[in-house]
């Protein structure tokens, strides 16, 4: 039996109010969502919280659902159903919070004079503040402690400290927010592939190995490893160590590299993660190597979204290798 879409999944059918807007518990800026969404982020300040009007529709009950949707999306939509209850609770604790204001001083960012270099991120201890859309912004009222630690690494003067009306600071909300944010440590048993270690280089000579971290890979490398910090960083399409002999020598040496291609690899998902990893390591320079071929124009482009999108101003410059591995092209971006 061919089944066609089901209208019970289909958009065409839905009507005005399964698309509203939600306050975000953040900054109470409204957050569109659908009525199938589990989680927006607020384009504001940058929170991500559950959506409280979650609706599965009739796959949380129909017998077709399976052959409707299909086994994996039916099992996610079980799973959704069981987390729902704690989801809706953490939601309501979010907004009680928001409803029980105080007056008490708290940071304000004047928006016009952020030009989102990012210094204040790393002054917050309770990582209040992230750069969203190339400005500064409150994550979350709850995280700010109103002591102003963060005044003084603001170039540009656009931190104050004001007294208002404001969600109560929440010591423990503050821990599991940074707990979040620490990023998840291989465990010895874990995937070689995947496990974050540094290397020695070789002693330069002809043929010596410049590499001097792992991984390698974009979808392997995590935002926060350490060689990424405040390094220069290399984004080399795949094929590149493969046609130019001196890789290593005139290009790796002394640079953290990524490897990605864009013809392959997801795009989307592969900008988002270089969008991280510069919000997160603060690298001092991008440089993408790529080859002559059209295709890996779109390496380039990945990395100019990607700096737009971070908000940090990342140096960036390009360098085109021709198909037999001799430089072509060197230019900043």
């Amino acid at each position: 039996m061919v089944f066609g879409k089901c209208p019970g999944q289909d958009t065409q059918y839905w009507k005005p109010e399964d698309i509203y807007d939600v306050a975000c518990p953040g900054c109470g800026s409204p957050v569109e969502f659908w009525k199938t969404d589990v989680y927006r982020s607020c384009r504001k300040c940058g929170a991500r919280f559950a959506n409280p009007r979650l609706n599965m529709g009739c796959a949380q009950w129909c017998a077709y659902a399976p052959v409707c949707l299909g086994p994996d999306v039916t099992k996610a939509f079980a799973e959704l159903k069981k987390e729902r209850a704690g989801t809706d609770a953490t939601t309501r604790k979010e907004e009680n919070a928001m409803a029980k204001q105080i007056k008490r001083k708290i940071i304000k960012i004047d928006e016009k004079k952020c030009d989102g270099c990012g210094l204040c991120v790393p002054a917050c201890a309770e990582g209040a503040i992230a750069i969203v859309d190339g400005k500064a912004r409150l994550v979350s009222q709850k995280y700010c402690d109103g002591l102003g630690a963060c005044l003084g690494e603001c170039p540009r003067g656009a931190l104050t400290v004001e007294e208002r009306e404001a969600a109560p600071f929440d010591e423990a909300a503050v821990k599991e927010h940074l707990t979040a944010r620490e990023p998840k440590k291989e465990l010895p048993c874990g995937c070689p592939a995947a496990r974050v270690m540094r290397l020695d280089p070789a002693e330069t000579h002809a043929g010596a190995s410049a590499l001097a971290h792992w991984p390698v890979k974009l979808q392997l490398v995590p935002p926060g490893a350490p060689f990424l910090k405040g390094a220069d960083v290399l984004l080399a399409a795949d094929c590149g160590p493969v046609a130019s002999g001196r890789f290593h020598h005139d290009y790796l040496k002394g640079r953290a590299v990524i490897l990605a291609c864009p013809k392959f690899a997801d795009f989307e998902a592969h900008k988002e993660k270089l969008t991280e990893i510069l919000t997160t390591a603060r690298p001092a320079s991008l440089t993408v190597l790529r080859m002559e071929v059209p295709c890996c124009g779109g390496l380039v482009k990945m990395a100019e979204d990607a700096i737009r999108e971070a908000g940090t101003k990342t140096p960036l410059s390009v360098i085109t290798l021709a198909l037999n591995g001799d430089e072509k092209e060197r230019k900043n971006a």
